[in-house]
C-alpha cells in the first residue's frame, strides 16, 4: 500500500444491498448507538446560487441511488444562523428507514452543506452529493486502499476486541470539567499547508500528550493509544458516486514523528468490514456490554485535494464522526489551495472553547512538523 491518504470518515463496511436503505445495517449493530453517525460537508459558493435549484439537483441524485433512502430533507437558514444550523445537520439522529441524506442552504444561496448518514454515504461519497448540487463533477486526488485484504475476519477482531478492553482499554482524551449535553462540537480554521494523512496522524499523536499533560499529569499515560484512520477503496480522480466504498485502519501506539506514522499506515492492514446484518457469538455482545472501553483515541480523515469545483466554491469543510467515549475526530480537506482543519468532539465530555483549543493543537502540531 503506498502512502494513503484516506477519504472516508468514520468506519468500515462492506457495500450495502442497493436495495436495503437502512443504514443501521452497517453501524447501528456494531458501532456507537450513542452518535447520530452523521458525516457532513459545508461549502462556501463563489456566486450564489438559487437554493430551489440546488434543492433540485440535490433530489435528482439522491433518487439515482437507493442506499441515500428517501427523498433528503431539506432547510435553509439565514447566514448568522449558520453555526447553529449545522450543528443541527451534524447532531440530529436520522430516522434509518426514511431520509438518509440532508440538505442545508443559506437562503441567500451563498453555502450550501450536506449531510448523510455514514452507514449509506462515505466521505468522499458527500462529494458524490455535492458536487451534483451545485452542478460541478468534483474529484479528490485521496489514493484508496482499493482491493487490500483485511487481515483478519471479523469474529476474530471482536474477540481481539473484546480481550484489549478488558486489559488495556484505549487512552483518552482527558476530559473537561463544565462539559455537558448531548452531541459534538464542530470546529475550523484554514492552515497555510495541506497536509498527508501521515501528517495529520503524527499531529493528532502529539496533541494527546500535549492536551493530556496540561494538568495534574496524564493517568492512562501507560495505556495504548489508537488512532482510526477513515479511509477509501475509490481509485484516486475517479468518479465519486454517493454511497458507501470505505475502508478502515487502526493504528497502535501512533507516532508523533512524520515519518513513523508514515510507516504504521503503509504497514497497517485495514480493519474487517460490519457485517450487515448480526452475527452469531459472545464477541458481539460483550463489544455491546464493554462498549465504553472500546473504541479509539481518536479518529483521523482526510478528504486529500478536491479539484473541478473551482469558481463554483470558494471553500470546503469536512466533518467526519468521532464515536466511542471522548470521541473526537480529526479532519482535512484541500480546495484550490486552501486547507480547512477541522476537529469534532463530543460535548458530554470536551466545552466549545476546549474544541477550539484542541484544533489549535493539531494546527500547532502540524505548523511545527520538519
Amino acid at each position: 500500500m503506498s502512502e494513503l491518504q484516506p477519504g472516508d470518515g468514520t468506519t468500515a463496511g462492506a457495500p450495502a444491498d442497493p436495495e436495503e436503505p437502512d443504514a443501521d445495517k452497517v453501524v447501528g449493530l456494531y458501532g456507537d448507538p450513542s452518535v447520530s453517525w452523521s458525516i457532513l460537508i459545508d461549502a462556501r459558493l463563489t456566486t450564489p446560487q438559487a437554493p430551489e435549484q440546488i434543492r433540485d439537483r440535490l433530489r435528482a441524485v439522491v433518487a439515482e441511488y437507493p442506499t441515500c433512502g428517501t427523498d433528503p430533507s431539506w432547510s435553509e437558514s439565514a447566514s448568522e444562523d449558520w453555526p447553529s444550523a449545522l450543528a443541527q445537520l451534524a447532531n440530529r439522529e436520522y430516522d434509518t428507514d426514511r431520509a438518509l441524506v440532508r440538505g442545508l442552504c443559506a437562503a441567500d444561496g451563498s453555502r450550501f452543506a450536506v449531510a448523510a448518514h455514514h452507514g449509506a454515504v462515505d466521505g468522499l461519497g458527500l462529494l458524490g452529493l455535492l458536487g451534483p448540487a451545485l452542478g460541478v463533477d468534483l474529484r479528490s486526488s485521496a489514493r484508496g486502499l482499493e482491493a487490500t485484504a483485511a487481515g483478519r475476519g471479523f469474529l476474530a477482531a471482536a474477540a481481539a476486541r473484546v480481550v484489549e478492553a478488558l486489559i488495556d482499554p484505549p487512552r483518552r482524551f482527558r476530559a473537561e470539567k463544565g462539559a455537558e449535553g448531548e452531541g459534538s462540537w464542530l470546529a475550523a480554521s484554514v492552515i497555510t499547508q495541506s497536509p498527508g494523512t501521515a501528517r495529520l496522524v503524527a499531529a493528532t499523536a502529539a496533541t494527546l500528550t500535549q492536551w493530556n499533560g496540561t494538568a495534574r499529569g496524564d493517568a492512562s499515560a501507560r495505556r495504548s493509544s489508537f488512532i482510526g484512520v477513515g479511509a477509501s477503496r475509490r481509485t484516486a480522480d475517479s468518479f465519486i458516486s454517493p454511497e458507501r466504498s470505505s475502508a478502515y485502519l487502526r493504528l497502535a501506539r501512533p507516532s508523533s514523528l512524520v515519518d513513523a506514522a508514515r510507516d504504521q499506515l503503509h504497514d497497517t492492514t485495514p480493519e474487517p468490514d460490519f457485517p450487515p446484518a448480526r452475527v452469531g457469538g459472545l464477541a458481539p455482545l460483550a463489544m455491546r456490554l464493554l462498549r465504553h472501553r472500546l473504541g479509539n483515541t481518536a479518529l483521523v480523515s482526510n478528504l486529500g485535494v478536491v479539484h473541478g469545483g473551482e469558481g463554483v466554491i470558494s471553500h470546503l469543510t469536512f466533518y467526519p464522526q468521532e464515536s466511542g467515549p471522548r470521541g473526537v475526530a480529526v479532519a482535512a480537506v484541500t480546495l484550490d489551495g486552501t486547507t480547512t482543519l477541522t476537529v469534532r468532539a463530543r460535548r458530554a465530555d470536551f466545552t466549545e472553547p476546549g474544541t477550539q483549543r484542541m484544533l489549535a493543537l493539531v494546527a500547532d502540531a502540524l505548523a511545527a512538523q520538519p
